[in-house]
């Protein structure tokens, strides 16, 4: 764990990936994804967009270092990556990045492609101590 070999007095960012869940995105916009900009009256079906389980089970994960490292500043980031994106790169990451022998292998892959190829959104929500 990072905490025993940072200085105490250094934060620690928890960076959090979710990509867009189109079931939702077909509940919020019909069948299809929207490529209309997102309303100031949509933005809690943007947020649903992006509670999957495992932007669920990372904030599980803040609360439990919270409590075990009250000393430590953590910095929970949220990443945002729209159903799109994803399906637009989707054969380029494949060819680029090597076979996906797992769901897993191409999650990842996805997020170190599009971390320096789009425009996804990073929401830094502050300092958690």
């Amino acid at each position: 764990m990072m905490d025993s070999f940072l200085p105490k007095h250094e934060p620690i960012e928890l960076l959090n990936v979710a990509f867009a869940n189109p079931r939702i995105l077909d509940l919020n916009h019909g069948k299809g994804v929207s490529k209309k900009p997102s309303s100031k009256a949509s933005k809690p079906n943007q947020q649903e967009t992006y509670n999957v389980p495992d932007r669920k089970t990372g904030f599980v994960g803040l609360h439990e270092l919270r409590s075990k490292f009250p000393d430590r500043e953590w910095r929970w980031v949220q990443i945002d990556v729209p159903y799109d994106e994803v399906l637009t790169h989707r054969k380029t990451i494949i060819d680029l990045l090597g076979p996906n022998y797992t769901v897993m292998d191409l999650v990842t892959k996805h997020i170190i492609f599009l971390y320096h190829n789009t425009s996804s959104s990073w929401t830094k929500l502050g300092d958690y101590r």
